[in-house]
């Protein structure tokens, strides 16, 4: 264990010098990912940068990839993707195998190359996330809370060079092309994406028939009022099941739905007994 920290804190101090060495942001991503597949001892490693106008994550640079990938393949940004999970909700997401769960989709792309292990975390610039550091593994594999936390400060150190390569004229288009965006259909259909499928997959992890009910089945009512407070709504998810029986702290359920409802400044409480499970979400309305 103090081996593979050693080995952490000195491939995070070559990764910092290469930052600035001022090398080129090209250049910086291609010895980037060699280290921290070094660090991890791992053979996949890739850089994934969001795409708006297609809602993907296009691989940008990479180690362990068949010839042609970079800059043509592609991974989902939606919340059944792990990297798009960990995009969207600018958290770590790792997977053991993806054998042993059923939350997230394995893509075809990683089942082509014999990946059944996953660990990323966000790149973020200015708060924002820009994309996902992510290292794959083709045996099943518990990437440990030191991995994640290597892996979370590596990201940080793409995102700095990142945002300093970006020259002042390119940050002005960009974010003329942004606000052009957001008058325009692009925007419109990755919020309507965004939306259906992250709706989707609260309302399942509020509730899952399967979790809720026995055989004799059950009753689950939703309701959303709005005026609560001080400019709040609350939507509220009631079940007359047999309640949450043995809690798992470390499920990604209600942790999914913390970490969506933090993105609009909301909280979430839940409160279960054998009577049944109530869920209350609470945001501020955007007048």
């Amino acid at each position: 264990m103090l081996d593979k920290l050693r080995r952490h804190i000195r491939i995070l101090v070559d990764i910092g010098r290469l930052s600035v060495e001022d090398p080129g942001a090209e250049r910086f991503l291609d010895q980037a990912v060699l280290q921290i597949a070094r660090a991890v001892e791992i053979h996949h490693v890739k850089v994934l940068q969001y795409r708006p106008d297609t809602f993907h994550l296009l691989l940008i640079v990479g180690v362990g990839w068949k010839d042609g990938a970079v800059r043509t393949a592609t991974l989902s940004a939606d919340l059944r993707s792990p990297p798009g999970r960990a995009f969207q909700t600018a958290e770590p997401v790792s997977i053991r195998d993806f054998a042993d769960q059923n939350e997230f989709v394995r893509s075809e792309f990683l089942a082509e190359h014999g990946i059944v292990a996953v660990s990323n975390v966000p790149i973020l610039i200015g708060g924002a996330a820009w994309g996902v550091l992510e290292v794959d593994s083709t045996e099943p594999r518990d990437f440990s809370q030191d991995t994640t936390e290597f892996l979370t400060a590596a990201a940080a150190l793409i995102g700095a060079v990142l945002r300093r390569g970006a020259h002042p004229d390119e940050h002005a288009s960009l974010m003329a092309a942004v606000a052009e965006a957001k008058k325009g259909q692009i925007l419109l259909r990755e919020m309507q994406h965004r939306v259906k499928n992250n709706f989707q997959l609260v309302l399942s992890s509020i509730s899952s028939i399967k979790h809720a009910f026995g055989a004799e089945g059950g009753r689950i009512s939703v309701s959303l009022v709005g005026g609560v407070g001080y400019g709040e709504a609350r939507l509220t998810v009631t079940d007359n099941g047999r309640g949450i029986q043995h809690p798992n702290e470390n499920g990604s359920g209600l942790k999914l739905i913390t970490s969506l409802a933090r993105q609009i400044g909301g909280t979430v409480d839940q409160t279960s007994s054998d009577a049944g499970t109530t869920t209350t979400l609470t945001f501020p309305l955007i007048s």
